[in-house]
């Protein structure tokens, strides 16, 4: 029974608590309840020129500009869409082509080092050749020196 209570006497503090706040937060009073800022009714206002304050001139801008682009046609919005998807492929094919570059130039620098190296060996064995050509040399002469 005690616990019912204090359960009662918790859920209606918090009820209390949350209506007032939006009561609060809802009434009407010095600035509230209407779409003008505080002060707009006493007096001629100062700080910036025309007839809404800088944040309403700033919507009010914001929603002439959605106007003009309802105000477009579809035609004009799908040319838009189109000519915006021809960018995205050309930029797409730009990319390609450089990363074939790149491929291709990868490809292209191996086959020299390739080159290279085989180049490389084959003065090796040329080398090597002549060397084994100078001691067969050598060993007849020392051969027929010996008879």
């Amino acid at each position: 029974m005690r616990k019912e209570i204090m359960v009662w006497c918790f859920v209606l503090s918090l009820s209390l608590a949350f209506s007032s706040s939006v009561v609060m937060a809802k009434g009407e009073g010095k600035g509230r309840g209407s779409d003008d800022p505080s002060g707009w009714s006493k007096g001629e206002k100062k700080g910036w020129q025309g007839d809404a304050s800088l944040g309403l001139s700033e919507e009010r801008k914001g929603e002439k500009e959605g106007e003009e682009e309802k105000g477009k046609t579809e035609s004009e919005m799908e040319k838009e869409k189109r000519e915006v998807e021809k960018e995205r492929r050309r930029q797409e094919k730009e990319w390609k082509k450089e990363k074939q570059k790149t491929k291709a130039e990868r490809a292209r620098e191996k086959r020299e080092a390739l080159e290279r190296e085989k180049e490389r060996q084959k003065a090796e064995i040329e080398k090597a050749k002549a060397e084994q050509e100078k001691a067969k040399a050598e060993w007849e002469r020392d051969r027929n020196r010996k008879k």
